[in-house]
């Protein structure tokens, strides 16, 4: 993908001010629209969860049913804040407008989209793609009820890029912001709620992005695993750990892996909430949020190089952290268990695609905040 940086002119003296301050606005407009689309998957997780319980105890609806409504109202809000940005593409290359902030992936019929804008399309697009697709695998193969269909995992894969296309546009934006912070690996959580918007947006993301992702195992969290128990830990245990450590990476903020453990404990626990008002089932909440700061100890703390291999050991120390809590939770809770002689069976695969996941999330996060010099004084 061929990114370019935007041209702009040096205004004339008497004019640079107004355009400063232009410019300002459409960057905050450009944030909106990311914020919008971590909303809007934020709103298509209230609905899929809400979904989920409704077919528990109502059985499979009509297109139209009150969860779906929440679902499609989530997507919508995601292609209102694209359609927005590619209006004002449109209008750039019409010569009616200036060009959308930041680097601009070059398109036919002269548009320029910001990364995370085409990547966020991309996702929206699979996610209603899946919908007739969805349809025509009933029509071939009857009703199902589970979440791992080819058209329910589409639906969850798009809605997981779209996160990550605002996610690839907050990065770029907080890099552009603060071009400093890329001469350090690593940057202190002095000021944490000074930190611009666009980084702590980006931190929200990644929780939404994470929760988005784990909705993979909702028939686990509602305690009607259709498949063997076994998957639980290991994709449980591995997708958090790609997740949280390209967020942590992408942030460069100390502490990132913890602070998108949070916002995703938060997300769940709104989708707690809104079941317990409509009286649906409510699933149970991975812990974690309680395993999630041993990925910012190693990677901080650890004197290892290369550093992926250091993601990889806090891939793998989150998996053995997250296994001490999910336990006794899970026994306490009374659902899904975690056995020993299952555990056994799936310790070796939990802790070498955790630790896989983890040194692949440390090389996309790379590849959104690159550090030009001195990565650790």
């Amino acid at each position: 993908m061929a990114v370019e940086t935007a041209e702009v002119a040096t205004p004339p003296a008497a004019t640079r001010r107004p355009e400063r301050g232009t410019g300002k606005r459409r960057l905050r407009i450009a944030r909106v629209r990311y914020g919008t689309i971590v909303a809007g998957s934020a709103v298509f997780l209230l609905g899929g969860y809400w979904d989920v319980s409704w077919h528990i105890i109502v059985g499979r609806d009509t297109f139209w049913s009150p969860p779906h409504l929440v679902l499609y109202a989530g997507i919508i809000a995601i292609l209102a804040a694209c359609g927005s940005a590619v209006a004002k593409a449109a209008a750039a290359a019409r010569g009616r407008g200036p060009a959308l902030p930041g680097p601009l992936v070059p398109l036919p019929f002269g548009l320029r989209l910001p990364p995370g804008i085409l990547v966020t399309l991309v996702g929206a697009g699979m996610s209603l793609a899946s919908a007739p697709i969805d349809d025509t695998w009933h029509r071939l193969y009857g009703l199902d009820v589970t979440v791992w269909s080819p058209p329910h995992i589409m639906l969850v894969a798009g809605m997981v890029i779209a996160p990550f296309g605002a996610l690839i546009g907050l990065t770029l934006e907080t890099n552009h912001q603060l071009p400093v912070r890329l001469r350090r690996m690593w940057h202190d959580t002095g000021q944490l709620w000074r930190l611009p918007h666009s980084e702590l947006a980006g931190i929200a993301a990644g929780g939404v992005i994470l929760a988005t992702a784990l909705a993979v195992l909702a028939e686990y969290d509602f305690d009607l695993p259709i498949y063997g128990l076994v998957y639980h830990p290991i994709i449980l245990s591995a997708l958090s750990a790609f997740i949280l450590v390209a967020a942590a990476r992408a942030s460069g903020q100390i502490g990132a892996a913890t602070l998108a453990a949070l916002a995703y404990t938060a997300m769940r626990l709104a989708v707690h909430a809104e079941l317990l008002l409509l009286d649906g089932i409510r699933p149970q909440i991975p812990l974690v949020l309680a395993a999630a700061p041993i990925i910012d100890l190693v990677l901080v703390g650890l004197p290892l190089r290369p550093l992926w291999v250091r993601a990889a050991l806090a891939g793998a120390g989150f998996a053995g952290a997250l296994v001490a809590v999910q336990v006794p939770y899970l026994q306490a809770y009374g659902w899904v268990q975690w056995a020993p002689e299952m555990l056994a069976v799936a310790a070796p695969w939990m802790l070498g695609l955790s630790a896989a996941g983890a040194a692949l999330g440390w090389l996309v996060g790379s590849t959104l905040r690159p550090v030009h010099e001195a990565p650790e004084d």
